[in-house]
């Protein structure tokens, strides 16, 4: 019996371990996660000291925040799952 962390060769070609797709997934999510929160973090800090400097209420501060730290997040989970499909399809075509 074949591990499941391998890339199998089958007739029609290569496939993916339940393995491999597990660690694709996990790392996806940390880094997406980690990486996400930092961007956002930046991103939400920085809206809110421009807004707080304009004098502007906490209200509207904290939802200018989490708008621009939700939307500085969005390319971390992007490039992080870019790199992980193509991480896989690579194995997949057996070019790693």
């Amino acid at each position: 019996m074949t591990p499941q962390n391998e890339v199998l060769l089958t007739n029609s070609g290569y496939s993916i371990g339940e393995g491999q797709i597990a660690l694709a997934w996990f790392l996806f999510v940390v880094v997406a996660t980690i990486g996400g929160a930092v961007a956002g973090a930046f991103a939400g800090a920085f809206i809110g000291g421009v807004l707080g400097g304009l004098g502007q209420p906490t209200q509207a501060m904290r939802i200018a925040s989490a708008l621009a730290g939700f939307f500085a997040g969005l390319p971390v989970s992007w490039l992080t799952f870019r790199w992980q499909v193509r991480r896989l399809l690579a194995r997949a075509s057996g070019t790693s």
